[in-house]
């Protein structure tokens, strides 16, 4: 009798097809049959690898789970102020100059601290505008100052890093990696399980603290709302001009542009409401418990602080004595403006929900994800602690349904009908403002 194989599926198609994968990259290059690709889901509206050919996974170790953020997350909290990760000093600080800070939501040090070790002969590897990812951003390799300019300050519409493996294979000088932590966990995990050698490389981590990454049914929520026929976006920047920026989509050609704060109609308001709520995160991005970047050496991110409100600064964590160098020496050249601060300023600025991961818990419970291969589809509700919770879990399961299949007029007509409250208070400080 002929012997069938046993094909095993790797984990990561569960990881995938629960939404739980963060488009790092780690995978792709970890399998040792080439047998992974990266495509564009358009139901779930974000770049994920896939299996080319499932036979060549008889028999196989299976590297690509060893690697993936989402099955080793890396992160064993015994505590929870294990959860802020080791920390050297807290400081907020803008850069003086310009042409970083004036140009940007926050305070700009983030090309202050790429600026000084381009200078020092270091390649950095970073997101940045090419045709190579999805919309015109991927990860790739800036030796030249001039292109710090061009670096988008935030992205929080779905993008991957794939390819950054490769870059840092490839770069001959030491190396300053830039990413968020899900991406940043996802190289790590690569560069111990399957080339340590690569560890040597990089001079510096440079972690973005991260509040979401959304699916681009975001966007493409923001376009159909704004009458828009081709919702096949080009680019969309959510910094510069200001304390907060404005968001800036390119669609054929045309710019559509949107306050992120001030609203003058109630539909302006929905729309921009809707294009980034919850329901519109990335799954993995609802259950995930590091979004301050704890295996960087330095984590920045918007310092959102009462007392500096109106200030364009950033929150500065400094988390091994190579990243408080880097910080201390921008201090000493003058270019930084900083002040000390403390594990509160972290806890303000990004809210304890994010630091310490309370709703991220609580999803993980509540959904069921099993990376045996046998996980459910995502949205399935497991027993919630109280009816209260099972019937948000609910809601937002329905809205993801919906906006997946690409009804973005009905999920803003439900979208709606689940703020109400917040909808009529939003109209009656329109009216209020009106008759001041």
């Amino acid at each position: 009798m002929q012997r069938v194989p046993n094909i095993k599926a790797p984990k990561i198609e569960s990881v995938v097809r629960s939404d739980l994968c963060t488009a790092c990259g780690a995978c792709k290059p970890a399998c040792p049959f080439e047998n992974i690709e990266i495509t564009y889901n358009t139901v779930r509206a974000a770049p994920e690898p896939s299996i080319k050919n499932a036979t060549r996974c008889v028999d196989c170790a299976a590297p690509c789970d060893q690697v993936c953020p989402s099955i080793d997350t890396r992160l064993a909290f015994k505590s929870e102020s294990a959860r802020l990760g080791k920390i050297v000093r807290v400081r907020t600080g803008y850069s003086p100059e310009f042409q970083l800070n004036g140009k940007t939501s926050s305070g700009g040090v983030v090309k202050s601290v790429l600026q000084q070790r381009m200078s020092l002969g270091h390649d950095v590897i970073c997101l940045v505008n090419t045709d190579q990812g999805v919309f015109g951003y991927g990860p790739d390799i800036v030796a030249d100052s001039h292109q710090l300019d061009d670096l988008p300050g935030s992205i929080y519409h779905s993008v991957g890093f794939f390819g950054v493996i490769e870059l840092l294979e490839r770069s001959r000088n030491p190396v300053v990696i830039v990413a968020i932590p899900c991406h940043l966990s996802g190289l790590l995990n690569y560069i111990e399980k399957c080339n340590p050698s690569l560890n040597e490389k990089i001079a510096l981590k440079v972690g973005i603290i991260c509040g979401w990454m959304y699916s681009n049914h975001s966007i493409r929520n923001f376009l159909h709302a704004t009458g828009r026929r081709s919702l096949d976006f080009e680019s969309a920047s959510y910094r510069g001009e200001g304390e907060v920026g404005a968001l800036k989509v390119t669609n054929r050609g045309e710019t559509i542009a949107s306050d992120r704060r001030n609203f003058n109609t109630v539909s302006e308001y929905l729309t921009y409401k809707s294009s980034f709520a919850t329901e519109l995160n990335r799954m993995r991005c609802r259950v995930c418990e590091d979004h301050i970047n704890l295996e960087s050496d330095i984590s920045f991110g918007d310092a959102w602080l009462e007392r500096k409100t109106g200030e364009k600064i950033s929150i500065i964590v400094t988390r091994s004595e190579v990243g408080e160098a880097c910080i201390g020496s921008l201090e000493e050249a003058g270019l930084l403006i900083s002040e000390l601060g403390g594990i509160e300023d972290i806890i303000e600025s990004q809210g304890a929900d994010l630091v310490y991961g309370y709703t991220a818990r609580k999803l993980r419970g509540m959904y069921k994800f099993d990376l045996t291969g046998t996980m459910q589809v995502e949205g399935s509700p497991s027993i919630a602690t109280n009816v209260k919770e099972r019937l948000s879990l609910l809601r937002e399961s329905l809205l993801r349904w919906v906006v997946r299949r690409g009804w973005y007029k009905g999920f803003r007509f439900l979208y709606a009908l689940t703020r109400i409250r917040s909808l009529i208070r939003f109209r009656r400080n329109i009216k209020f403002r009106a008759h001041v």
